[in-house]
């Protein structure tokens, strides 16, 4: 899917565009790269030991637990990186120059947007690997490779927004998915998603992200 998504992105501007989206989903991964995956790192022997035990109701609880710890901080980052997505790309990619729009700016927005799904996604796969679900696995990510292709052929022919926006949108399916594997394998996180955490920190996001926008 990477290979489809640069090649596209070449055909629409040559190298500009690949390399936008190359700088925006690498700033995109900073929020997920420093909280998820410490979450992860933490979490993810616990998992396996449940898992070897067969204790699944503990092992659903902890698996929600490190959704719930990632979430509450990554929907505040989406929303700033969403907004402040320009800004940032400006200062550091055109020295200290925010007043110019960037094609970069752009698709770190788009991407940031679908971090929660990302970060869903990538949580529910790493608990099928705790479980030794590699079939699973596979799958889910040949459904999110599959996704992606199709959507940024349909979306991302002619638009480095669509292209981009393919990505996310393919993310946020896929994790549906993997949620609904993970409930036939009798672990259940989606709840989780609506906790009273997770409504809080989208509240407060919403309200920083009024004052920010307004700034």
């Amino acid at each position: 899917s990477l290979y489809v998504i640069l090649a596209i992105a070449f055909g629409i501007g040559g190298s500009g565009p690949v390399s936008a989206y190359t700088y925006g989903w690498s700033f995109m991964q900073m929020p997920y790269a420093v909280v998820v995956v410490s979450v992860l790192g933490v979490l993810t022997p616990q998992l396996a030991e449940l898992a070897t035990k067969g204790d699944f109701s503990t092992f659903s609880e902890r698996l929600r637990f490190g959704l719930r710890q990632s979430l509450v901080i990554i929907i505040p980052c989406t929303v700033a990186l969403v907004i402040l997505a320009q800004p940032l790309v400006g200062i550091l990619l055109n020295h200290l120059n925010a007043s110019t729009q960037l094609p970069a700016g752009k698709v770190l927005a788009i991407l940031a947007a679908g971090l929660p799904g990302f970060t869903i996604f990538q949580l529910c796969v790493r608990g099928l690997q705790a479980m030794q679900r590699a079939v699973d696995v596979f799958g889910l990510y040949a459904v999110q490779n599959a996704a992606t292709i199709v959507l940024c052929i349909v979306l991302g022919r002619h638009s480095l927004a669509g292209l981009t926006a393919s990505v996310s949108i393919a993310y946020a399916g896929a994790a549906v998915v993997a949620l609904a594997v993970l409930a036939a394998r009798h672990v259940t996180v989606a709840p989780t998603i609506w906790s009273v955490h997770v409504r809080r920190s989208i509240l407060a996001s919403l309200t920083m992200g009024i004052v920010m926008a307004a700034a």
